[in-house]
C-alpha cells in the first residue's frame, strides 16, 4: 500500500546543496487523480496515473517558508509490467510550475530496512540510513549530514533477507528514508528547482561552496521526463547488478555497413562470459584490432568467471595492467581466446585481445 509517492518539499538551498524549509509542509497527496489503463497485450500491460498536486508557488521573500500562493503541478505515471520480466518499470512525466522546491518519488520497502546501498564507480557501497547531525563527529562541521548520496544506475534496500533495488536511467540522487508505519523508502530526486550557484545563509552547510550567483534557469520550469524499475529479489541475488544495468542501459539496435573480415555468426556474443555478478564496463577498439577489455568484481565476494572472446582475427588473451602493460597475473589464466580470472572483492581487470 502506498507504494509509490510523489514528494515536494521546500527547498532553500543551492546547486551543491539542498536545505530544507523549517516547519514547512510536504506536499504529498494530489488535489484530483485519474487512473486509466494502456492497452494490454500478452507482452505487456500498463496503468497511467495522471495527478494534479497543489504546491506553494515558491519561497517567501525572506527564505524562511514557502508562500501562500500556489501553483498547480501535473505529473503522471505510467506503470508497466513486462512479460518475461519480473520488475516494474515506471516512467514519470512532470510539468514543473514551481519554484525552489525539491521533488522526489518515495518507492516504498515492504519491510523496515537494515543496510542501504548505493551503486558508486565500481562498487556498491553502502551509505547510512537516516544520519544524525553529529554523524560526522563534530557539533560544528563545514557540512552537516544529510541521507541523500549520488548513485550511479541503482540502489538497494534489505532487511537481512528481503532487497528492494531501484534502477534508473540518469537520476543521480536518492535517499533512504525511514516511515511512520516502520518501512523505509527509497526516494528518489526527479528535480531540484533552487535559483542560486551558492548561498552563504544555508543551515545544513555554513558559509558558501562556490560563487554566490544568481541561477534561474535552475529553477528548472517545464517538461521533465524520468525512468526508473523497481525489483523484489532476495538479498543474495548475484543478479541485481545485472538486473538493473540492463534497464539502466538497453539493448539498442543498428544498421551496419562496409566490408567485415569475419561477422559474427547469428547469435553469437561478441563477449561470452558466465557469471552475472562481473560487469564488463568497457570494450574498446583499436587500430591495430587489439581490443581492450575491463571488467570489475561488483560484489563483495571473491568470484571466479570464465569468458571467451568470439571476435574476428583474435588468437590470444593477455592480462595487462591500468596502464595497458602486459603483465604475468597468476589470478588470470588464459588459453587462446578463452581467460578465467579469480577476482577478489571489488576487484578490476582489464584484459588485451592479441
Amino acid at each position: 500500500e502506498d507504494a509509490l509517492r510523489v514528494v515536494s518539499e521546500g527547498d532553500r538551498g543551492d546547486e551543491y546543496n539542498f536545505d530544507p524549509v523549517p516547519g514547512a509542509v510536504r506536499v504529498e497527496r494530489p488535489d484530483r487523480v485519474r487512473v486509466s489503463l494502456g492497452a494490454a497485450s500478452e507482452g505487456e500491460v500498463s496503468a497511467v496515473i495522471a495527478a494534479k498536486y497543489r504546491v506553494p508557488a515558491e519561497l517567501t521573500p525572506d527564505r524562511e517558508a514557502r508562500s501562500g500562493s500556489s501553483s498547480v503541478l501535473s505529473v503522471t505515471l505510467r506503470i508497466r509490467l513486462v512479460s518475461g520480466l519480473d520488475r516494474v518499470d515506471v516512467e514519470s512525466r512532470v510539468d514543473n510550475t514551481a519554484r525552489d522546491h525539491r521533488l522526489r518519488l518515495h518507492l516504498r520497502a515492504p519491510f523496515t530496512a537494515r543496510r542501504f546501498e548505493v551503486e558508486s564507480a565500481f562498487e556498491t557501497a553502502e551509505r547510512p540510513i537516516d544520519p544524525p547531525r553529529d554523524a560526522f563527529g563534530s557539533e560544528s562541521p563545514s557540512e552537516f549530514p544529510v541521507g541523500a548520496t549520488p548513485q550511479r544506475s541503482f540502489a538497494t534496500l534489505d532487511d537481512g533477507q528481503r532487497a528492494l533495488t531501484v534502477a534508473n536511467r540518469g537520476l543521480a540522487e536518492v535517499d533512504a528514508v525511514p516511515e511512520a508505519d516502520g518501512t523505509t523508502c527509497l526516494a528518489v530526486t526527479l528535480l531540484r528547482a533552487v535559483g542560486w550557484l551558492s548561498r552563504g545563509d544555508l543551515r545544513l552547510r555554513p558559509g558558501d561552496a562556490g560563487p554566490g550567483l544568481a541561477t534561474p534557469g535552475a529553477q528548472v520550469a517545464g517538461q521533465h521526463r524520468a525512468e526508473l524499475s523497481i525489483r523484489l529479489h532476495p538479498v543474495d541475488s548475484v543478479e541485481r547488478v545485472s538486473e538493473a544495468h540492463r534497464f539502466a542501459n538497453p539493448a539498442r539496435a543498428w544498421i551496419g555497413g562496409g566490408p567485415v573480415d569475419a561477422p559474427l555468426a547469428d547469435g553469437v556474443r561478441l563477449l561470452e562470459i558466465d557469471d552475472p555478478a562481473v560487469v564488463v564496463s568497457a570494450i574498446e577498439p583499436r587500430a591495430d584490432r587489439r581490443p581492450v577489455l575491463r571488467l570489475y568484481n561488483a560484489s563483495d565476494q571473491p568470484r571466479t568467471v570464465s569468458l571467451r572472446w568470439n571476435g574476428p582475427g583474435a588468437r590470444a588473451i593477455e592480462s595487462v595492467d591500468l596502464m595497458e602493460r602486459r603483465t604475468q597475473d597468476d589470478a588470470v589464466s588464459t588459453e587462446e581466446t578463452r581467460a578465467t580470472l579469480s577476482l577478489r572483492p571489488w576487484a578490476i581487470a582489464t584484459l588485451r585481445i592479441c
